[in-house]
């Protein structure tokens, strides 16, 4: 292969890597919560924008960027944290992305989009059915996550370009907030918590290391690999960073079509209101695609967490799968504004500490420092301290 070639198969390579990355991240949060930012800041949701971009996109890539340098293992990543520490951070994370939190959560955003087709449709009956229909599949999860990832995904994102063209083309003017420019920031950059996309940058930055040694060479330095690995996650979140900004400007701007509806239902509320009624059934079936997709890998995530780490593979994992589903269901019946509610306290105090091991991971990496584990433990003090005081 000649130098041009080599060039040419290496950017594509980044590009690919970058998509991919988009599409791992791209999850339930995604639909709902810069939506619901614009709800709530209307005139003012270019300050909650800025915030939203500094712990959507930002923060993530960092974390992406801090696993890169080690290597793309989590493991090592974690380890400077302490044996104990680090199970524990692990575990907590794989519960939040898990059943406790993400898993949850995207059955409940699907059922914000189904519930507009069948009002009549119980939360219970829906959520037993979804799970244990994602149970099975999580057993075959290769060949239909490769389905799904591969012909449903791409049509809900050309469903969701197709919705921010319209609605920001016919797009009202967004009513005054009573927020002010400070608090509408604030708003986006604590709502910018709950995509929970550093969390999952903790796990998914295995994968495209993996990919790009595999396509970039085996042999090829960690500065190589990171390099093209900086450039991938600049694509992945160029892509989310833009969405988040026209779900925002969408939210603010239709926010009086939205009044008295839950916020997993504003997504399809919107689209009925810029395609017409005719794109329910379409938009509302490739929303739940998704939100499949997202549930398969992260419920498999904890579940292989359970078995391996947790019981040191004294049950199946068809065991420890149905298990991770029948957790997903209980907390699912919740609803989604406690579930929210319930992460969002959790966040407020892991999510300060683990942006600042991720930051000094990093300048670790470059000053052959050790105070990534000291800033983590530092923070994480501050930020339970704050919460349990104020």
């Amino acid at each position: 292969m000649t130098d041009d070639e080599s060039q040419i198969t290496r950017k594509w390579v980044f590009l690919t890597a970058g998509f991919a990355m988009f599409s791992m991240f791209f999850g339930s949060g995604n639909l709902v919560f810069p939506l619901s930012i614009g709800y709530t800041t209307l005139d003012n949701c270019l300050g909650a924008a800025l915030g939203l971009l500094l712990t959507g996109t930002l923060v993530p890539f960092l974390g992406l960027l801090a696993l890169i340098y080690a290597g793309g293992s989590r493991q090592a990543f974690f380890a400077k944290l302490g044996r104990v520490p680090a199970f524990i951070v692990t575990f907590l994370i794989l519960s939040i992305l898990g059943p406790f939190g993400v898993c949850a959560r995207c059955v409940l955003v699907s059922y914000g989009s189904i519930e507009l087709l069948l009002p009549n449709l119980s939360l219970t009956l829906f959520s037993a059915v979804f799970c244990l229909l994602a149970a099975l599949m999580t057993l075959n999860r290769q060949r239909v996550v490769r389905i799904i990832g591969r012909y449903l995904t791409p049509f809900l994102l050309l469903g969701i370009v197709l919705i921010l063209a319209v609605g920001i083309y016919y797009a009202p003017v967004a009513k005054n907030s009573s927020l002010t420019s400070f608090q509408s920031f604030n708003a986006g950059l604590h709502q910018g918590y709950q995509t929970m996309d550093l969390l999952a940058a903790f796990f998914f930055s295995a994968t495209v290391v993996e990919y790009l040694r595999a396509h970039v060479g085996k042999k090829a330095p960690l500065t190589l690999i990171a390099r093209e690995a900086v450039k991938a996650s600049f694509v992945g979140v160029s892509l989310l960073g833009l969405i988040y900004v026209g779900f925002v400007s969408l939210g603010a701007s239709y926010a009086p079509f939205l009044d008295a509806h839950h916020p997993e239902s504003m997504l399809i509320l919107i689209a009925k209101h810029t395609l017409g009624p005719m794109a329910l059934p379409v938009i509302a079936l490739t929303i739940v695609m998704a939100c499949l997709t997202t549930l398969i890998i992260l419920s498999s995530l904890f579940a292989d967490f359970v078995q391996k780490d947790v019981c040191r593979e004294k049950i199946s994992r068809k065991v420890s799968v149905f298990l991770a589903y029948f957790l997903c269901f209980a907390i699912s019946l919740i609803g989604f504004e406690k579930l929210v509610a319930l992460t969002g306290e959790v966040l407020e105090i892991l999510y300060p500490a683990l942006i600042g091991l991720s930051i000094f991971a990093i300048i670790d990496h470059h000053l052959k420092t050790t105070l990534s584990h000291k800033v983590f433990y530092s923070i994480l003090i501050v930020s339970a301290g704050m919460y349990f005081l104020f």
